[in-house]
């Protein structure tokens, strides 16, 4: 590519990068809730400070998602360590794990078209960011992102692994097909669709490669499928498996995705569709047989959500779920729109100017849309009060360490948007409760109670 036109792709993509920034500054007022609290106690007090150990007393004890119980500790074990205050440390892990989608996207494109496009995977992080329905989950709360967010990006990274050429299988791919098995089952068959097809359809030159990549895989799934911790947890739940009414709740919530999520940011996807198909306009166009693979395991990823999470748990898909499926299945549509759009263009004229000039134009829309507006407003508004309020609980429980009783907490405001961007599931009225527990157990404090207002 000529140099010029290499600088009217780096324009292109200014706007989708400020997208991205925005959803990283946002992290600067994010603070550890639920899980993150009672990830970070045990880490501290009952794995030795070991976030390995950590990993396998959860495999053992309640969840075979081992890569994402690790990639929280981890954070938890350098916000302790580190002298720094913890919720810096807590959002530079968010910040990271959000920022990698960008060169996880970028390697992955080269199985769309031959030569990487930064633009391309500028558009598509944007766009899986912007729509994202549930930002809370997804984008601000450490638990979320590392087990749905961050795994997405090592499927990614997987998908460009596959297109590497050499019959011989590489330890870089081993060790992300590895870990990708341990942050979610529902991601895990999405990924294990891909790896299928992918082999079916590359059986000339490198069928031994991809069936050791697959069995590699197949064995990492099942040692997470397997762990203790999984029957323990079910032992406590122990959720009826309706097949019934799996198939209504998934219809249910594919009818509430469409509505909610997809139909009121219709132009939103309308831009962000022809911007990635003039993006792929004159390029090189990758084989068909490799954005087939991404493509079906993307159109996979809707029923294996709607459907597979409510049968194995007996509730409608939770919105960091809803995240993830929409997620995946939007960013197979941008893949397969870019190739066709080099598929069709391939070897036309293209005039450079223009078609950057419009997917620049539509990256400036994409910022001033409803979704990106309202993620920013609601962080202007609400995100300074969150912040104080939060900095005030921290300072009165660090203070109140190794003092007798229960301490009493004010609520935080309720936050005026939904679904909420930065106020999860709180600590209750009642010290027994799970999320108090761990709470008062990071603070090292007797109990913890929400004072009646």
């Amino acid at each position: 590519m000529k140099p010029a036109n290499r600088l009217m792709d780096a324009l292109a993509a200014l706007p989708y990068l400020v997208v991205l920034l925005l959803a990283l500054s946002a992290a600067t007022f994010a603070f550890p809730q639920t899980d993150d609290f009672c990830t970070f106690e045990r880490m501290r007090d009952l794995s030795g400070m070991n976030p390995f150990q950590e990993a396998l007393n959860l495999y053992v004890s309640w969840t075979g998602r081992y890569s994402a119980s690790f990639f929280t500790a981890l954070v938890g074990w350098l916000g302790l360590v580190l002298p720094l205050p913890f919720q810096w440390t807590y959002a530079a892990g968010l910040m990271l794990a959000v920022a990698l989608m960008l060169p996880a996207t970028y390697v992955a494109t080269l199985t769309v078209v031959r030569t990487g496009s930064f633009a391309i995977a500028a558009l598509i992080v944007a766009g899986y960011l912007a729509t994202m329905p549930w930002k809370l989950e997804g984008a601000l709360w450490l638990t979320g992102i590392m087990v749905y967010t961050f795994g997405t990006a090592f499927f990614l990274a997987i998908v460009s692994e596959m297109n590497v050429d050499g019959n011989r299988p590489t330890l870089r791919a081993v060790l992300l097909l590895v870990a990708a098995a341990g942050f979610n089952e529902f991601l895990s068959l999405v990924i294990g669709t891909f790896l299928v097809v992918w082999t079916l359809l590359d059986t000339r030159t490198r069928l031994a490669r991809n069936l050791i990549y697959l069995a590699t895989f197949a064995i990492a799934l099942l040692v997470a499928l397997v762990a203790p911790g999984n029957f323990a947890r079910n032992a406590v739940a122990s959720p009826d498996h309706s097949i019934i009414f799996a198939l209504e709740a998934g219809w249910l919530s594919l009818v509430t995705m469409l509505q909610s999520d997809v139909a009121p940011n219709g132009i939103v996807w309308g831009g962000l569709l022809v911007g990635a198909f003039l993006l792929g306009w004159g390029r090189p166009a990758a084989n068909w047989r490799k954005v087939t693979p991404f493509a079906i395991a993307a159109i996979a990823a809707l029923p294996i959500h709607l459907v597979a999470y409510p049968y194995l748990l007996n509730e409608p898909m939770a919105g960091r779920v809803l995240n993830q499926c929409l997620g995946l299945f939007g960013i197979g549509v941008l893949f397969v729109t870019t190739w066709l759009g080099a598929f069709l263009g391939e070897r036309a004229k293209v005039d450079y100017l223009t078609t950057r000039a419009l997917v620049f134009v539509f990256g400036v829309l994409l910022v001033f849309s409803g979704p990106t507006q309202q993620f920013v407003g609601a962080i202007r508004d609400y995100g300074p009060i969150w912040k104080s309020e939060q900095l005030a609980r921290y300072e009165q429980l660090d203070s109140a360490r190794d003092l007798p009783g229960v301490q009493l907490v004010a609520a935080f405001t309720a936050e005026p948007t939904w679904p909420p961007l930065l106020r999860g599931s709180d600590v209750s009225a009642d010290p027994e409760f799970w999320i108090n527990t761990c709470v008062a157990n990071f603070f090292e404090v007797d109990a913890v109670k929400l004072a009646e207002r």
